[in-house]
């Protein structure tokens, strides 16, 4: 399957994944697995990454947003139950 790569600002989230899951030439509908990674010397020491799978398209999408430790991230399990 070929994997496409994304980065994203935080306070696009919501949307994005409403766009990826909803439009008929995307659908991304199963969120694979939620994942973090820790730089801790960095500004925004957080990236935390989400694989995405479209099964009609054979796609899997790595979306991937950069944010600091005291910045909450906005919830998707309203669009994606499984991330809960």
């Amino acid at each position: 399957l070929e994997t496409i790569t994304i980065t994203i600002k935080p306070s696009i989230l919501p949307s994005f994944f409403y766009f990826c899951r909803d439009h008929i030439q995307s659908q991304f509908k199963f969120l694979m697995d939620i994942t973090a990674i820790d730089y801790p010397e960095k500004k925004f020491r957080f990236v935390v990454v989400y694989h995405l799978l479209s099964v009609p398209y054979t796609m899997r999408l790595r979306v991937q947003t950069f944010v600091a430790e005291t910045s909450p991230l906005l919830s998707i399990t309203n669009i994606y139950s499984c991330a809960n």
